[in-house]
């Protein structure tokens, strides 16, 4: 029980005074188990939601708001503290029963979840453990499984098609055969999700170490080309004698190679967007004219799409049309050269330099070296 802090110990024990069951579940149990570090604790109740923003009050925790009602979940902050606290369910909102004629039990709230590994709950303030679905083997095995029918879990929520990659990539798992072979089947399912939930699950990915997989696993599924179609164009697109790989592994490549940080890995992975469309190869070799002015219209494109903020898009379309700026610098510019490049790229020019220096550091080693 050391993993859970007290102000969630304090919760469950006003919960149990009040005669109602509270249990940890989620990815929170999933990290304790794994040894790795919980920043979010959800949980779940056999309270109703105005019971949980009653209770939460007693207890005096300072920011107590709604995050789904359609779901029944409360979230709450207190002390840098994060967490949410949801009904039981019997089944998903997309479920056909009436809400009044889902029973309200712990094990099918379990049976509702994603994946195995996310179905495990805790028990506060005992600390037992409720795995109806093997979670817990899964975990010692390495396994990203879904939850029941596969099928019917992706219709349920096509989201977690996407969720399925990021975490064999997050935490080096495999994905279960019956599982992938669903989500193969059902693929175009994810037109049915919003893109800023896309969106949101994509940045997931593109802040996790090494990025890359994820991408090429969502590629084996099928995925890779609804959710980025111009990326997925890429795969097999030569780019000539100063690179050793196609313009897909080279996306991958710089991706991985720049920081975790948001707007920088959304850069390396569109800045070559716009070389499907530019592609020419003649007697001089192969060219992409003007691809980063091309790019940087279908990434914002993209960004507008996926619903990534005006402020952040925008400064991702800049570096992507600059980033071949810093690469055509040699000792023989005039200062007013360095200058305008300097003035051009304001406050996004170490982003720049970072994104042009991880473009050259993916290119075959005899341009490096």
């Amino acid at each position: 029980m050391e993993w859970v802090p007290d102000i969630v110990l304090t919760i469950s024990s006003r919960f149990i005074d009040q005669g109602k069951k509270i249990y940890l579940v989620g990815g929170c149990v999933q990290n304790s188990l794994l040894g790795r570090g919980v920043d979010d604790y959800d949980l779940t109740t056999d309270a109703s939601s105005s019971e949980v923003i009653q209770l939460l009050a007693e207890v005096g925790i300072g920011s107590v708001f709604i995050l789904s009602r359609e779901f029944s979940i409360i979230g709450f902050s207190e002390e840098g503290l994060n967490g949410q606290i949801r009904s039981f369910a019997a089944e998903t909102a997309w479920s056909s029963l009436l809400p009044s004629e889902r029973q309200k039990n712990l094990e099918s709230d379990l049976t509702s979840r994603d994946f195995t590994i996310n179905s495990i709950a805790f028990a506060l303030p005992q600390g037992e453990y409720s795995d109806p679905n093997n979670g817990r083997r899964d975990l010692e095995l390495g396994i990203i499984r879904f939850v029941g029918d596969p099928g019917k879990t992706i219709e349920n929520d096509p989201i977690r098609m996407v969720r399925a990659a990021r975490f064999v990539n997050e935490l080096g798992f495999r994905l279960e055969p019956t599982s992938a072979s669903a989500i193969e089947q059902h693929a175009s399912r994810i037109s049915n999700v919003s893109k800023e939930r896309i969106g949101k699950e994509v940045e997931k990915i593109l802040v996790s170490e090494h990025p890359s997989n994820a991408f090429r696993i969502l590629d084996e599924l099928k995925l890779l080309d609804k959710l980025f179609p111009a990326l997925s164009r890429m795969k097999g697109l030569p780019q000539g004698r100063n690179h050793d790989k196609d313009a897909f592994e080279h996306v991958m490549a710089v991706t991985d190679g720049l920081p975790a940080i948001r707007h920088l890995r959304w850069s390396g992975l569109l800045h070559d967007i716009g070389k499907p469309l530019t592609f020419e190869s003649n007697e001089s070799g192969i060219h992409f004219f003007g691809h980063e002015s091309v790019g940087a219209r279908i990434a914002q494109e993209i960004l507008t799409d996926y619903k990534v903020p005006n402020v952040t898009a925008a400064s991702i379309v800049k570096l992507i049309e600059m980033h071949l700026r810093p690469l055509g610098y040699n000792p023989d510019w005039a200062d007013g050269a360095v200058k305008r490049l300097v003035s051009d790229a304001g406050e996004l020019l170490d982003d720049l330099l970072i994104l042009s220096r991880a473009d050259v550091l993916a290119q075959a080693p005899s341009v490096i070296a």
